[in-house]
């Protein structure tokens, strides 16, 4: 199994390619995603504008201008495609900018809470990720990574019917303990930890296959074509022998972690 190469541009080249397919329901409805980062800001934020890192076509970032009304909101994605559609789709909700998790275009000090929604895997450099939300964030400042860990992906049915997908995703997935010392070892202090289980509709076995065969995931751009295509074939033989007038859902699990900045 091989990723192509340079990760950065890779995932750069994947997020441009993605950007008029990009259907951030297939990692959670919307109304899973709000209900979950209600329950963020519930905890308590401290003055300051809301980021949305890693923000793809804006639907992440209209989810958290939905739950902090009152601040101004900041969508920033590595891909300048992803921030046009972001712009197009929700620039009345939010302002939107080209950077990076390592490189936010922000002040230092200036965030109360900083997302970070199915993305954390394509970080290409984690540490240096953490310790920009740590220049970015106040002081009590929160970052909520939310998205799949390494132990919430067995229970997807494209993971579970398309192992070469699988395998190349949970190598880029860090596990909850990886993160956790990482986090604490650049400065953050974990506060909440949890898991919420979901199902998503995929359609009718030929509509997955479809929506498979148009790479909606990252991970399936960052793997060469050779690989993609061998797994494809044995995804589109088990998806052709399930009854084709009864819909797939997939049962999915994410996981929400929300470290703060400075002493309890």
């Amino acid at each position: 199994m091989t990723l192509n190469p340079e990760p950065g541009n890779a995932i750069t080249h994947a997020a441009d390619s993605l950007a008029r397919a990009y259907q951030s329901d297939l990692r959670q409805p919307a109304l899973i995603r709000e209900r979950i980062l209600r329950q963020v800001v519930d905890l308590g934020l401290a003055s300051g504008r809301a980021i949305d890192v890693g923000c793809g076509d804006g639907s992440t970032t209209a989810s958290l201008a939905a739950v902090v009304p009152e601040r101004p909101v900041l969508g920033v994605d590595i891909s300048a495609a992803m921030i046009d559609a972001a712009t197009a789709n929700f620039g009345d909700l939010a302002d939107f900018e080209v950077g990076t998790f390592e490189q936010m275009p922000v002040e230092p000090s200036s965030a109360a809470l900083i997302t970070a929604l199915n993305m954390w895997h394509l970080v290409v450099d984690r540490e240096g990720a953490l310790r920009e939300a740590s220049r970015v964030l106040k002081s009590g400042g929160l970052l909520a990574i939310v998205g799949a860990l390494r132990e919430d992906l067995a229970i997807q049915t494209i993971h579970r019917l398309f192992p070469a997908f699988h395998r190349i995703s949970y190598g880029r997935h860090q596990s909850r303990a990886q993160l956790t010392a990482m986090a604490e070892l650049n400065g953050l202090r974990p506060i909440l930890f949890e898991t919420v289980d979901f199902e998503v509709p995929l359609g009718l076995p030929s509509q997955v296959v479809e929506l498979v065969a148009e790479k909606p995931f990252f991970d399936m751009r960052l793997m060469t074509d050779a690989d993609f295509d061998a797994g494809f074939d044995a995804f589109r033989h088990d998806l052709s022998e399930l009854p084709e007038d009864e819909a797939v859902t997939t049962p999915s699990r994410c996981s929400v972690v929300v470290f703060s900045v400075g002493e309890a």
